[in-house]
């Protein structure tokens, strides 16, 4: 990106660039001036000291499951079928399995509608041979629902 209206950049020297920061740091501590951080602030920032301290330990039942995974455990349909029960059993697939049902019954419903719909087809066709479509308030809605389709 160009911004436009700055002929040159400003220069400055880094060691005076330093220098600014240090003299800006010192007349900030001769003003009084104090940085105190809540005591939420502290909390958070000693949780993350801790989060960071602490050593990680890999879960071992983890490592059985990626064991089994290489040496090819879950290819077998009897155990698939067994972990699909496992996790249906437990309940925190409901709510997916009941979103898939309706998708499900979406799609049929879908499926029955024709693509054609030949009752409206016929009534249009009427509609055209009458003059219907002649009158500037029929051209105007059509022009208005073409457009609200293509939005």
């Amino acid at each position: 990106m160009r911004i436009d209206g700055l002929s040159e950049r400003p220069r400055v020297q880094p060691s005076s660039a330093r220098t600014t920061t240090v003299r800006s740091s010192r007349q900030a501590r001769e003003a009084g001036d104090v940085v105190e951080l809540s005591k939420g602030a502290q909390d958070v920032a000693g949780l993350s000291a801790l989060a960071n301290a602490a050593e990680v330990e890999p879960n071992p039942r983890l490592a059985q499951i990626r064991e089994r995974v290489n040496q090819g455990y879950y290819d077998n349909p009897a155990v698939r079928q067994q972990v699909a029960d496992a996790v249906l059993a437990s309940g925190t697939m409901d709510q997916t399995v009941r979103d898939a049902g309706q998708v499900l019954v979406a799609r049929q419903q879908l499926d029955a509608v024709p693509e054609v719909r030949q009752e409206r087809v016929s009534a249009s066709r009427e509609r055209v041979g009458a003059g219907f479509y002649d009158t500037p308030a029929a051209r105007q809605e059509t022009a208005s629902r073409v457009l609200d389709s293509l939005a």
